[in-house]
Protein backbone atom coordinates (compact mmCIF):
# COMPACT_ATOMS: atom_id res chain seq x y z
CA UNK A 1 0.00 0.00 0.00
CA UNK A 2 1.29 3.45 -0.93
CA UNK A 3 -0.05 6.33 1.20
CA UNK A 4 0.52 8.83 -1.60
CA UNK A 5 -1.39 6.71 -4.10
CA UNK A 6 -4.17 6.39 -1.51
CA UNK A 7 -4.40 10.19 -1.58
CA UNK A 8 -4.63 10.08 -5.37
CA UNK A 9 -7.76 7.96 -4.98
CA UNK A 10 -9.60 10.59 -2.91
CA UNK A 11 -10.98 13.64 -4.71
CA UNK A 12 -10.33 15.95 -1.75
CA UNK A 13 -6.63 15.00 -1.52
CA UNK A 14 -5.69 14.11 -5.10
CA UNK A 15 -4.47 17.56 -6.16
CA UNK A 16 -2.13 17.84 -3.19
CA UNK A 17 -0.85 14.32 -3.90
CA UNK A 18 -0.27 15.23 -7.55
CA UNK A 19 1.71 18.30 -6.47
CA UNK A 20 3.74 16.23 -4.04
CA UNK A 21 4.61 13.67 -6.71
CA UNK A 22 5.43 16.35 -9.28
CA UNK A 23 7.68 18.13 -6.77
CA UNK A 24 9.81 14.97 -6.60
CA UNK A 25 10.80 15.47 -10.24
CA UNK A 26 12.78 12.57 -11.68
CA UNK A 27 12.64 10.84 -8.29
CA UNK A 28 8.91 10.26 -8.90
CA UNK A 29 9.50 8.17 -12.03
CA UNK A 30 10.10 4.83 -10.30
CA UNK A 31 7.13 5.30 -8.04
CA UNK A 32 4.87 6.26 -10.94
CA UNK A 33 6.09 3.27 -12.90
CA UNK A 34 4.75 0.97 -10.17
CA UNK A 35 1.36 2.61 -10.54
CA UNK A 36 1.38 2.37 -14.34
CA UNK A 37 2.57 -1.25 -14.43
CA UNK A 38 0.08 -2.36 -11.79
CA UNK A 39 2.59 -3.61 -9.25
CA UNK A 40 1.57 -1.00 -6.66
CA UNK A 41 -1.61 -2.19 -4.97
CA UNK A 42 -3.96 -1.03 -2.24
CA UNK A 43 -4.64 -2.90 1.00
CA UNK A 44 -7.08 -5.22 -0.79
CA UNK A 45 -4.56 -6.16 -3.48
CA UNK A 46 -6.18 -4.07 -6.21
CA UNK A 47 -3.70 -2.29 -8.50
CA UNK A 48 -4.04 1.47 -8.10
CA UNK A 49 -4.16 1.80 -11.88
CA UNK A 50 -7.42 -0.19 -11.90
CA UNK A 51 -9.11 2.29 -9.56
CA UNK A 52 -9.33 4.97 -12.26
CA UNK A 53 -8.59 8.17 -10.39
CA UNK A 54 -4.98 7.29 -9.41
CA UNK A 55 -4.18 6.47 -13.05
CA UNK A 56 -5.70 9.75 -14.24
CA UNK A 57 -3.72 11.60 -11.59
CA UNK A 58 -0.50 9.82 -12.57
CA UNK A 59 -1.01 10.98 -16.15
CA UNK A 60 -1.50 14.56 -14.89
CA UNK A 61 1.75 14.26 -12.94
CA UNK A 62 3.49 13.05 -16.10
CA UNK A 63 2.30 16.23 -17.86
CA UNK A 64 3.77 18.32 -15.05
CA UNK A 65 7.05 16.40 -15.15
CA UNK A 66 7.40 17.15 -18.86
CA UNK A 67 10.54 15.70 -20.48
CA UNK A 68 11.51 14.03 -17.18
CA UNK A 69 8.58 11.62 -17.75
CA UNK A 70 10.28 10.13 -20.83
CA UNK A 71 10.95 6.77 -19.06
CA UNK A 72 7.16 6.40 -18.67
CA UNK A 73 6.44 6.92 -22.37
CA UNK A 74 5.30 3.38 -23.17
CA UNK A 75 2.93 3.34 -20.20
CA UNK A 76 1.50 6.72 -21.17
CA UNK A 77 1.04 5.72 -24.81
CA UNK A 78 -0.76 2.55 -23.71
CA UNK A 79 -3.57 4.73 -22.33
CA UNK A 80 -4.44 5.95 -25.83
CA UNK A 81 -6.92 6.31 -27.44
CA UNK A 82 -9.04 6.64 -24.31
CA UNK A 83 -7.14 9.40 -22.49
CA UNK A 84 -6.74 13.00 -23.55
CA UNK A 85 -4.31 13.44 -20.66
CA UNK A 86 -2.10 10.69 -22.08
CA UNK A 87 -2.01 12.55 -25.40
CA UNK A 88 -1.11 15.77 -23.60
CA UNK A 89 1.63 13.98 -21.62
CA UNK A 90 3.19 12.59 -24.78
CA UNK A 91 3.17 16.08 -26.26
CA UNK A 92 5.48 17.44 -23.55
CA UNK A 93 8.13 14.73 -23.75
CA UNK A 94 11.47 15.59 -25.33
CA UNK A 95 10.93 13.10 -28.17
CA UNK A 96 8.66 10.21 -29.10
CA UNK A 97 9.27 6.60 -30.03
CA UNK A 98 7.67 5.58 -33.35
CA UNK A 99 5.15 3.44 -31.44
CA UNK A 100 3.97 6.52 -29.53
CA UNK A 101 3.61 8.50 -32.76
CA UNK A 102 1.49 5.66 -34.13
CA UNK A 103 -0.63 5.58 -30.96
CA UNK A 104 -1.22 9.33 -31.25
CA UNK A 105 -2.05 8.95 -34.94
CA UNK A 106 -4.67 6.31 -34.15
CA UNK A 107 -6.04 8.59 -31.41
CA UNK A 108 -6.87 11.14 -34.12
CA UNK A 109 -9.94 8.99 -34.75
CA UNK A 110 -10.99 8.90 -31.09
CA UNK A 111 -13.50 11.21 -29.47
CA UNK A 112 -13.19 14.96 -30.00
CA UNK A 113 -11.09 15.86 -26.95
CA UNK A 114 -8.66 12.95 -27.33
CA UNK A 115 -8.28 13.61 -31.06
CA UNK A 116 -7.69 17.30 -30.43
CA UNK A 117 -4.99 16.62 -27.82
CA UNK A 118 -3.42 13.96 -30.04
CA UNK A 119 -3.19 16.44 -32.92
CA UNK A 120 -1.55 19.06 -30.68
CA UNK A 121 0.92 16.46 -29.37
CA UNK A 122 1.81 15.32 -32.89
CA UNK A 123 2.41 18.90 -34.05
CA UNK A 124 4.39 19.83 -30.93
CA UNK A 125 6.57 16.78 -31.48
CA UNK A 126 7.02 17.48 -35.19
CA UNK A 127 5.46 14.11 -35.95
CA UNK A 128 2.34 15.34 -37.73
CA UNK A 129 3.67 14.31 -41.15
CA UNK A 130 4.37 10.65 -40.37
CA UNK A 131 3.08 8.04 -42.80
CA UNK A 132 0.31 6.83 -40.50
CA UNK A 133 -0.76 10.38 -39.64
CA UNK A 134 -0.93 11.22 -43.35
CA UNK A 135 -2.98 8.09 -44.05
CA UNK A 136 -5.46 8.87 -41.27
CA UNK A 137 -5.63 12.54 -42.22
CA UNK A 138 -6.52 11.60 -45.82
CA UNK A 139 -9.39 9.33 -44.79
CA UNK A 140 -10.78 11.37 -41.90
CA UNK A 141 -12.09 14.91 -42.27
CA UNK A 142 -12.23 15.23 -38.48
CA UNK A 143 -8.57 14.19 -38.10
CA UNK A 144 -7.60 16.67 -40.83
CA UNK A 145 -9.48 19.45 -39.04
CA UNK A 146 -7.81 18.66 -35.69
CA UNK A 147 -4.37 18.63 -37.30
CA UNK A 148 -4.96 21.87 -39.21
CA UNK A 149 -6.15 23.58 -36.04
CA UNK A 150 -3.05 22.38 -34.17
CA UNK A 151 -0.76 23.44 -37.03
CA UNK A 152 -2.27 26.94 -36.96
CA UNK A 153 -1.99 27.05 -33.18
CA UNK A 154 1.72 26.27 -33.27
CA UNK A 155 2.60 28.15 -36.46
CA UNK A 156 5.50 30.50 -35.90
CA UNK A 157 6.24 29.17 -32.40
CA UNK A 158 9.28 27.15 -33.38
CA UNK A 159 7.52 23.95 -32.39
Amino acid sequence: MDPLFEKLNIVSTMVDAERELASLGEAAIGRLETLFNGSSRNQWGVPYRNLGLPLQCALEVAVRLGPAAKPLESYIAAELPSSETAARALGVLSSLAPSSVDALARALEADFTVASEAARALVRQGAHRSALVNKIEQRSAAAHKHLETARRQYAGTGV
